[in-house]
């Protein structure tokens, strides 16, 4: 019997130069171990539980919980932060506060929405723009149904891996990463070579 999917987001943060932001998954993870990917993962409990004074949409198609999970993925894996002060619009969180904040969510201390409520954020998910689903074939032993998005570095934003959530991370355009993958010089998940792949001809196309 198939395993039911679980709900998932994945970010192509991009940066003004055309390259997107890939992420090597550590050796000790049960899922794609040592492939590069997308930063992401799953929809998580408390990922529904936001409320929409702390939320800024323009519109959406699908339910927000991926959103939410998107960002908050983004920013416990690389510490950028799609979010803006509910005062005056700046990012006030410095280097050491972010560090902080990241580790006491995957911790579980905190709560994603705990974290824009304590420093009086608005999540901004204006920044995300809804590009597509990917489900896992039936015969895998994991499964995820993942949304995927794109997402531009906000300026004055730079990512900052953690250890324990990314071994490796790189500036690629996709075109590089398609190539370095053929080669057999980096290993890269199908699914990430699949939407490199759509990034490219989106590229081209705008």
């Amino acid at each position: 019997m198939p395993v039911i999917p679980k709900p998932a987001s994945t970010v192509m943060l991009l940066n003004d130069k055309g390259e997107v932001y890939l992420t090597k998954r550590p050796a000790t993870m049960k899922v794609l171990a040592g492939f590069y990917v997308f930063p992401g993962g799953s929809v998580e409990k408390g990922d529904s539980f936001m409320e929409d004074t702390y939320m800024m949409f323009s519109n959406h198609t699908i339910d927000r919980t991926f959103y939410i999970a998107a960002a908050r993925e983004l920013f416990e894996e690389t510490g950028v932060l799609l979010c803006r002060h509910q005062n005056n619009g700046v990012l006030p969180l410095s280097a050491e506060k972010k560090t902080t904040y990241r580790r006491q969510l995957l911790e579980k201390h905190i709560t994603f929405l705990q974290l824009l409520q304590q420093e009086n954020l608005y999540l901004d998910c204006r920044q995300l723009m809804y590009v597509g689903q990917r489900i896992t074939p039936p015969y895998r032993p994991y499964r995820f149904d993942t949304r995927y998005f794109i997402a531009k570095l906000p300026v004055k934003e730079k990512p900052d891996p953690l250890e324990q959530e990314v071994a490796d991370a790189c500036w690629l355009t996709p075109e590089e990463a398609i190539s370095l993958e053929r080669r057999g010089s980096i290993p890269v998940a199908s699914p990430t070579i699949s939407y490199l792949k759509k990034l490219k001809a989106y590229q081209q196309s705008s």
